[in-house]
């Protein structure tokens, strides 16, 4: 259940529409923030407890709970949004590590 933002959606209420899978489901609103979503099979997905994090609303928990009985919940306790990265976080670690040309590649 992908969360794309609400579109023009503006304050609560709710819509229905197809996500990205193709299935329809039921998206409520809050406030302008996604608070659930719903397919008809029963699987739901619940936004909660949001924190404006460097400007960007954020749900610091998700829970989940699928038509058979599964659930899983996501609590973030230390929130970070558009964090910097140090320079080096984008130099690959190789050691240990054997690098191939792409031509080495052969099909079985």
């Amino acid at each position: 259940m992908e969360t794309d933002p609400p579109g023009t959606l503006v304050g609560d209420g709710s819509l229905e529409r197809f996500n990205s899978m193709g299935d329809r489901e039921q998206v409520a609103f809050e406030n302008g923030l996604v608070v659930s979503k719903s397919l008809a099979n029963g699987d739901m997905v619940r936004y909660r407890d949001y924190l404006l994090v460097n400007g960007v609303p954020l749900a610091t928990e998700i829970i989940m709970n699928s038509h058979d009985g599964g659930r899983f919940r996501i609590k973030v306790t230390e929130p970070e949004v558009n964090a910097e990265l140090a320079a080096d976080a984008f130099i690959p670690h190789l050691d240990g590590l054997t690098v191939y040309p792409l031509s080495a590649l052969q099909e079985p």
